[in-house]
């Protein structure tokens, strides 16, 4: 993989196979704009990595996930621009009832703002909107990917973190 500086804060990602074939890369459009919440995350470092590499990974603090709500994404989540969740349990304790706005940070330390819509037929629920599209399409989520949506408390958190499973 090949990074090209190409004009102000832009680059060209060239990406080619082990033998030097180059492998086109989807364009996204609108193109993804990806923005690290600095705010809210306070990243720990993989210590398996060697000291002068451990600024270069990210991953969630356990505590983020303190309540946490593990959740197999159906075709409806990856297709339809919004993730559905059922009100009771993980939502009542941790998200705000009057709340509409919400950042949720991947495991890569993105951050996504998402709208937050409560529901009330046919039975009480949460739907997750916004950029959640994004991060699907971002993340090439599929029917079946296991995710798992964190809070570090329980009561009115503005932001959740979501781990992606792929097993």
């Amino acid at each position: 993989m090949t990074l090209v500086f190409v004009g102000l804060g832009q680059f060209d990602i060239i990406v080619k196979y082990r033998f030097g074939k180059e492998i086109k890369v989807p364009p996204f459009d609108p193109p993804m704009k990806f923005v690290i919440d600095k705010a809210f995350v306070q990243p720990t470092f993989d210590n398996t990595l060697p000291p002068f590499t451990a600024n270069l990974s990210y991953r969630h603090d356990n505590n983020n996930f303190r309540f946490d709500f593990p959740n197999a994404l159906t075709e409806c989540d990856v297709t339809k621009g919004y993730l559905m969740l059922l009100y009771e349990g993980f939502v009542e304790h941790t998200l705000d009832k009057a709340s509409t706005s919400l950042k949720l940070v991947d495991d890569c330390g993105n951050m996504w703002e998402c709208i937050l819509i409560l529901g009330s037929a046919p039975y009480e629920h949460n739907r997750i909107d916004g950029e959640w599209k994004r991060f699907v399409d971002a993340r090439n989520l599929c029917d079946g990917v296991k995710i798992r949506l964190g809070a570090p408390t329980t009561g009115k958190n503005d932001t959740l973190y979501i781990a992606v499973s792929w097993s």
